[in-house]
């Protein structure tokens, strides 16, 4: 019964957008951390970038990664995520 539960809920739209969503902010957490171990004259002449725009390409980084993410599910759940993603501002694939 709890395998039948579990099933139907993983079925909402509402599920499907917590996984996008979770899957995103923990995206952004990761290219986050990555770009703020770099030291300020290492963003400025590897990456071109100032320590002020790490948030946004972090971001950049995140939608990337769960357009990705979106692209490599199994055919048939596919089309549901990418309609969410898309709702949620991410470009599905």
């Amino acid at each position: 019964m709890f395998a039948n539960l579990t099933a139907l809920v993983r079925a909402t739209d509402a599920w499907r957008r917590f996984e996008i969503a979770r899957f995103r902010s923990a995206a952004f957490a990761q290219a986050h951390a990555e770009l703020s171990s770099y030291r300020p004259h290492e963003l400025a002449s590897d990456l071109g970038i100032s320590h002020s725009d790490i948030d946004h390409v972090a971001a950049d980084e995140a939608t990337r990664r769960t357009e990705r993410f979106i692209a490599r599910m199994p055919a048939h759940q596919r089309p549901h995520y990418a309609a969410i993603a898309g709702r949620m501002g991410v470009a599905g694939a």
